[in-house]
């Protein structure tokens, strides 16, 4: 009889917004990483990225999709950094949350790490202690304990996800991953500043909406905190009215698809006096 080392899952899905950086080819994060948060300075520690693993989760993840006539997802390398951020978080903190000590979710960490693109984000969670086997058979078994559990297989198989980042990372005999997944909506041709002006006109271009023929058509800004609509709904046309107040809000978009609007999150920003 084999016996596995203990193994912690859980999973995660927000309607919210996400800002990704512009997609290429199959990128990684550096063998070792030193990451700080960035809600501010922490403890310093280094984790061993485990490159082969990261890719090994990200072609079985396909895979299952490809089986069930799913649409594969693509990877994006900024997700990958969110994933590592969160991971090493958990290291230093020593939690095992979707919502770190913070109150930060999947896609405020999105949000704030993505400038450009405006979606929904999920979020599968992995620890794996006493590491015995090797990384292309510790990738199989994540995702088979995934695919057992309904919260992550329904993350790993939902249709309308485009995109994802995985980040593994060891620390001693302790293994860590997170898989942030992504459904883009919409991307802008640049990232938004992280702060800005309070009054300013900020100059956006559209590169992209998924499917092609959305449309959007209006934005507004949300206070995430108080839950109520800060400035708009206005027009959409080729820039962004910061509104007068000060504070922290998220960018959102409505788009208009197939007869009916979906309000989508954006990046979050945070509005200064000037």
């Amino acid at each position: 009889m084999s016996v596995f080392p203990p193994v912690r899952l859980l999973t995660s899905t927000a309607l919210g917004i996400l800002l990704l950086l512009f997609l290429s080819s199959l990128q990684v994060p550096q063998t070792s990483a030193s990451l700080s948060s960035p809600s501010g300075p922490r403890q310093n520690a280094t984790f061993d990225t485990l490159h082969r693993m990261n890719r090994y989760v990200f072609q079985y993840t396909n895979e299952v999709r490809r089986k069930r006539a799913q649409s594969t997802l693509q990877y994006d390398s900024t997700l990958a950094d969110v994933a590592c951020t969160h991971s090493a978080d958990m290291y230093r903190r020593d939690f095992f949350q979707h919502v770190n000590p913070d109150g930060e979710r999947p896609h405020d960490r999105v949000g704030q790490l993505h400038r450009r693109l405006y979606g929904q984000v999920g979020e599968n969670l992995y620890q794996q202690i006493d590491i015995r086997r090797g990384e292309q058979a510790i990738a199989r078994e994540m995702i088979d304990q995934w695919m057992n559990s309904l919260p992550h297989r329904k993350n790993l198989l939902r249709p309308p996800f485009t995109h994802v980042g995985v980040c593994a990372l060891r620390k001693a005999d302790t293994l860590l991953a997170t898989q942030v997944f992504a459904e883009v909506s919409a991307y802008l041709s640049s990232p938004l500043p992280q702060t800005v002006d309070a009054g300013r006109t900020l100059p956006i271009s559209i590169a992209q909406t998924f499917p092609p023929d959305a449309r959007a058509v209006r934005y507004d800004f949300w206070d995430a905190t108080r839950d109520r609509i800060v400035a708009g709904p206005h027009v959409m046309h080729d820039s962004l009215r910061i509104p007068d107040t000060t504070g922290t809000v998220w960018s959102r978009f409505y788009v208009l698809e197939t007869g009916r609007y979906r309000i989508q999150r954006g990046p979050q920003l945070t509005i200064t006096s000037p």
